[in-house]
């Protein structure tokens, strides 16, 4: 992932535009996630901090911590900005997803990553996976969203398709991102689905999961 950072350090004033596609599945996660009683939320990967800035303004407790972490200074910084508002404790920090998270074991009830997992090859997304399951309680939920691979429809596949085609034909048009299948990167062991569904918007499908952490 290192090797996008300059990327989206150049990019971070677009990535809101993502909404084209994003908005939709992610009201769905926000009304999914069991938000409202959460006491550490922990969002990997959390770009300009757009989402988190809504969930900490209609969702999270006023006494809910938000820890973001974004490999991205130039993100981490229109962050800071965009939640210095919000009235929970906030911390922000500088981290490369492929090295493991800067936390403690099952410190956070709730573990968030949208549009992240689109961005890592399999062996990173089952890492990630697994860092999820170690600082998340037992009983907490992991919250994500990403583009889908596979969708219900002749268009919205044909979309997935495109875009899956763009991002090994020109990767930087599409920042790298590309639909994946995650449900099958979930062992039933170590996770309990409570919610998965398809979102079509803009044309484009996304899935959103919401699992316990067993």
């Amino acid at each position: 992932m290192a090797e996008w950072r300059s990327y989206y350090d150049a990019n971070a004033g677009r990535q809101d535009a993502q909404g084209w596609y994003a908005d939709a599945p992610l009201r769905f996660l926000a009304a999914a996630g069991g938000f409202e009683s959460a006491r550490h939320l922990l969002e990997a990967g959390c770009g300009t901090g757009r989402f988190a800035r809504e969930l900490l303004r209609t969702r999270l407790p006023g006494s809910a911590r938000y820890s973001g972490v974004d490999f991205s200074p130039a993100m981490l910084s229109r962050a800071a900005r965009r939640l210095a508002p919000c009235r929970q404790a906030i911390s922000l920090i500088e981290a490369d997803l492929h090295n493991g998270l800067p936390f403690a074991d099952a410190c956070c009830d709730r573990f968030l990553v949208t549009y992240v997992f689109d961005l890592l090859d399999s062996r990173a997304t089952g890492a990630l996976l697994r860092e999820a399951h170690r600082v998340l309680e037992p009983g907490g939920l992991l919250c994500t969203a990403s583009l889908a691979r596979d969708a219900d429809g002749l268009m919205p596949r044909i979309a997935a398709g495109l875009w899956t085609l763009a991002a090994r034909l020109a990767p930087g048009r599409v920042g790298g991102c590309r639909p994946v299948s995650l449900a099958s990167h979930l062992p039933q062991a170590h996770w309990r689905l409570l919610a998965r569904r398809t979102i079509v918007h803009g044309g484009l499908p996304s899935q959103v999961i919401v699992a316990e952490a067993l």
